[in-house]
């Protein structure tokens, strides 16, 4: 190939015009040999080509469409990031048809058991839900009080159920309702006595409450009725910080 024909193959090879195929049937050589002679000259081809000058051979007309509708696809992507990427350069305005990208406010994924972590022990070794940690900080033994109290008045509704029950039920039914009635008195009882045992703890807080505020009352009345008053020791004090000496004698 002389350099005349060399300088037309790289004109029809740069332009993007012509499929490789057409061009080695120009210039008599295969498509590959075109190929090696782009790739060892450094050529550069143009991404546009016009549509249709290529050919499938033995592919199904669906195949055909979708690869088409994927060409597409792929070409008009390209030109918008090509756009885009010249706007910027350039400082022109991107196209009005272009999507605007928009920024997903805060946080996409919320953190959860985060309350537990802040607590040693069994808070942390638990990994309890957030409102449970939460609720049990808050709860008082008022509130257990209040739990005690309404099991022993679901264990006395179940106790009147049960009795209902017993007189249309057979020998073996009534001998089980005798016994879940057995183990609802014993709750019971068991109950009674924590809540006697958490109603005095209640009072015993309210004395315990009283006379911590009371010693402090008297040690604030103390403390300013002594504010002022000179002693033999503090005297003796006063006239070391006066010598200036430290302390020193």
């Amino acid at each position: 190939m002389n350099q005349s024909d060399e300088e037309s193959l790289k004109r029809d090879y740069c332009a993007g015009v012509m499929t490789l195929e057409e061009i080695g049937r120009k210039y008599g050589i295969t498509e590959g040999a075109v190929r090696k002679k782009a790739r060892t000259k450094k050529w550069v081809r143009k991404k546009v080509r016009k549509s249709g000058t290529k050919t499938a051979k033995n592919v199904p007309k669906n195949r055909t469409k979708k690869c088409t509708s994927k060409n597409t696809e792929k070409t008009s992507s390209d030109a918008v990031s090509e756009g885009e990427e010249e706007g910027t350069q350039t400082g022109t305005k991107i196209p009005d048809f272009l999507p605007e990208t928009k920024r997903i406010p805060g946080r996409p994924f919320t953190a959860h058991n985060t309350e537990s972590l802040k607590h040693g022990a069994y808070a942390r070794r638990l990994l309890l839900s957030d409102d449970v940690t939460i609720d049990s900080l808050n709860t008082r033994l008022s509130d257990e009080l209040f739990l005690v109290r309404a099991a022993n008045m679901t264990a006395v509704t179940n106790i009147g159920k049960w009795t209902a029950q017993m007189e249309d039920a057979t020998p073996e039914e009534q001998k089980n309702l005798r016994e879940l009635i057995t183990a609802a008195e014993k709750g019971i009882m068991r109950n009674i006595a924590r809540i006697e045992s958490i109603e005095f703890t209640l009072r015993n807080n309210l004395r315990v409450e009283a006379a911590t505020a009371k010693l402090l009352a008297e040690t604030q009345r103390l403390t300013a009725e002594n504010q002022g008053v000179t002693t033999p020791f503090t005297e003796a004090i006063d006239e070391l910080q006066s010598l200036n000496k430290g302390g020193k004698l």
